[in-house]
């Protein structure tokens, strides 16, 4: 268990915290850390990324928000920011304050075109914005 002064959460803490926390905060961590510590393996092989992608497809904002994630740190896939942007953009259209955030902060470090081909695949079916 990580102590209060370690910056990690203890069972008690995650038990006692808010669902949004734990889905804001910790899930997005904790998935980082599997990912950076699972073993290489092709993206388009993973079905856990499959299932992701198709639940992200399918509108569900904690997905979204994952595979931007994902798309924008490199993980099992190419690191392609535009991707993130789209994602992102899609999860904080549904309210999910984290991906504002992220989208916002990923705007200011892309040119004006990148943010325009976001916007292209934005307006495309949700299935072309996983390319």
């Amino acid at each position: 268990m990580a102590g209060a002064g370690s910056g990690g959460y203890s069972i008690y803490m995650l038990a006692t915290m808010p669902v949004r926390t734990v889905m804001n905060r910790v899930v997005p961590a904790f998935l980082l850390v599997v990912l950076c510590l699972a073993p290489a393996a092709r993206a388009a092989d993973d079905p856990v990324l499959a299932s992701l992608r198709v639940a992200a497809e399918r509108g569900e904002v904690d997905a979204q928000y994952e595979l931007g994630v994902l798309y924008e740190f490199g993980f099992h896939l190419p690191d392609h920011r535009v991707t993130a942007l789209a994602w992102y953009t899609r999860a904080a259209e549904q309210g999910n304050a984290a991906a504002a955030k992220r989208r916002d902060l990923l705007k200011t470090e892309l040119s004006a075109l990148e943010i325009e081909q976001a916007g292209r695949l934005l307006a495309a079916p949700a299935a072309t914005a996983q390319r």
